[in-house]
């Protein structure tokens, strides 16, 4: 089942870092959950987004959600970082 989030849905992240090089090198981790109201949430997988492809422009992307090392489906979307200022 195709799932798609609103735009008031999807987070906007804030990086700190101290120059452009040590977010190329770094990635963001994203954990899907469930959403259950009679017990406690599942893990359902995660997905990881090197950021270095990012800091070029707008990536769109296409990544396996992966579970105990088995691949569950995808999460596929588009990225943008934007630089406010010199940190």
């Amino acid at each position: 089942m195709l799932q798609k989030w609103t735009a008031a849905e999807l987070p906007e992240l804030y990086l700190r870092a101290i120059s452009a090089e040590e977010l190329r090198v770094a990635h963001l981790s994203i954990v899907l959950m469930d959403r259950d109201l009679a017990d406690a949430d599942d893990r359902m997988g995660c997905v990881t987004l090197p950021l270095a492809a990012v800091l070029a422009g707008p990536h769109a992307f296409n990544e396996p959600v992966v579970l105990d090392s088995v691949p569950h489906g995808t999460l596929a979307g588009k990225m943008t970082v934007r630089v406010s200022r010199p940190v």
